[in-house]
């Protein structure tokens, strides 16, 4: 019996999200997405590729606010060149066509100040003729007592 009345409210707010709120038609993130430019990576100059991704609400939900005066769009950016991973991981084994021939893999670990991460290099990837990607060993193994807590 509960859940059925607990059904019901889901139901119904369910229902009034869906009539109250726009479904964006022509966002930034249909705009964004695959939009690409070149530019010279700003740690080791290193020329690669810029790529946008659309965040957030707007892109978890496609849906527009109530007031067309109160909304924003969350845009994040990456590198062709840079790809993190959690630690310990295992690194991926296949990448997109978006990639560079050689990458930067880096592990996200944890910090002790809530809300931010670490991120350590540890694998350099290179692209064969195969278009597969081959990893070398680790490369900060040695470091990573410092960011364990």
């Amino acid at each position: 019996m509960t859940d059925d009345k607990e059904h019901q409210k889901v139901k119904a707010v369910s229902e009034f999200l869906e009539r109250s709120c726009r479904k964006r038609s022509l966002s930034f993130a249909n705009f964004s997405r695959g939009v690409s430019y070149p530019t010279p990576h700003p740690v080791d100059g290193v020329e690669c590729k810029i790529f946008l991704v659309n965040s957030g609400s707007a892109a978890e939900f496609y849906i527009e606010p109530m007031l067309s005066c109160v909304g924003d769009v969350d845009v994040m950016y990456h590198y062709s060149n840079e790809l993190a991973v959690p630690a310990w991981h295992p690194p991926p084994s296949q990448l997109p066509e978006d990639f560079e021939n050689r990458v930067k893999v880096y592990e996200i670990v944890q910090s002790p100040q809530l809300g931010y991460v670490y991120l350590l290099l540890t694998y350099i990837f290179y692209k064969k003729h195969t278009r597969q990607y081959v990893h070398c060993s680790r490369i900060c193994q040695q470091y990573k007592q410092y960011f364990e807590s």
